[in-house]
C-alpha cells in the first residue's frame, strides 16, 4: 500500500536513509525499469515481483529523474522523522 510521495532534493542520499529506518527493499525506477538496489541483492527487478512485495514488506522506490521517492508500507510519521534527520 503507497504510504506516501516525496519530493526529494539534490544531493539527497538513499543510504544515510536506510540507516535512519528499516527498508526492507529500495528500488530505483529509470524509463520504466526498476533496479534492486539492497545490499544483498542488487539488480534489475521485473515489476511484478515488486508489486507482490507491496502486500506488506517495506519498500522505498526512487525515481532519480523526476526526483520523487514513493514509500510503501511504512508509517508516514516515522518516514517523516527519519527524513528530517537525512
Amino acid at each position: 500500500m503507497l504510504t506516501a510521495k516525496y519530493k526529494l532534493k539534490n544531493g539527497f542520499e538513499i543510504s544515510k536513509l536506510m540507516r535512519e529506518i528499516d527498508i526492507d527493499f529500495v528500488y530505483s525506477q529509470d524509463n520504466g525499469r526498476l533496479l534492486l538496489l539492497n545490499q544483498e541483492m542488487f539488480g534489475e527487478i521485473d515489476k511484478s515481483i515488486m508489486d507482490s512485495q507491496k502486500e506488506g514488506s517495506r519498500i522505498v522506490v526512487v525515481d532519480n529523474k523526476k526526483m520523487i521517492m514513493e514509500v510503501y508500507n511504512i508509517d508516514q510519521n516515522e518516514m517523516d522523522q527519519a527524513i528530517v534527520k537525512v
